[in-house]
């Protein structure tokens, strides 16, 4: 099995591409200063040159589409197609006293996003937008 791993912040998405079934990393890399002049995204596979680029990535969700166009771009080709994603995990701001144990994701509420945390929608805005379009829009 596939995983690919997010882990979005203010201005970054860090992300792992896992295979479960042998426990090797397949890729890693980084986007960093979303949605500032001078973005960049970088990938590392085992035994490969490091690739950075710089792109203009307005918001996350221009982010994540840039790493996924970047695993399976030719001279990348960590993945022969997108398809071969069996899962994507992702993290999201604690929810304080409101939620204290595991749950669905996307059983949050932007209302109960607003207000959950220490930081709340100000600090994790961007993920629950993106939790919700991955939810209704890109299914890999």
């Amino acid at each position: 099995m596939k995983v690919l791993t997010l882990n979005c912040g203010s201005s970054t998405v860090k992300y792992k591409l896992i295979d479960t079934a042998s426990r090797n990393l397949l890729a890693c890399g980084k986007v960093e200063r979303i949605g500032m002049i001078g973005a960049t995204i970088d990938l590392e596979r085992p035994g490969a040159p490091k690739i950075v680029r710089e792109e203009e990535l307005l918001d996350h969700t221009m982010a994540i589409n840039s790493i996924l166009r970047l695993l399976v771009e030719d001279g990348a080709k960590v993945l022969d197609d997108l398809h071969d994603i069996d899962a994507i995990g992702h993290r999201v701001v604690h929810g304080g006293e409101s939620f204290t144990g595991k749950m669905e994701a996307f059983l949050l509420t932007l209302e109960n996003g607003g207000t959950s945390g220490p930081h709340g929608m100000l600090h994790s805005g961007h993920e629950f937008v993106y939790c919700m379009r991955g939810h209704l829009e890109y299914e890999v």
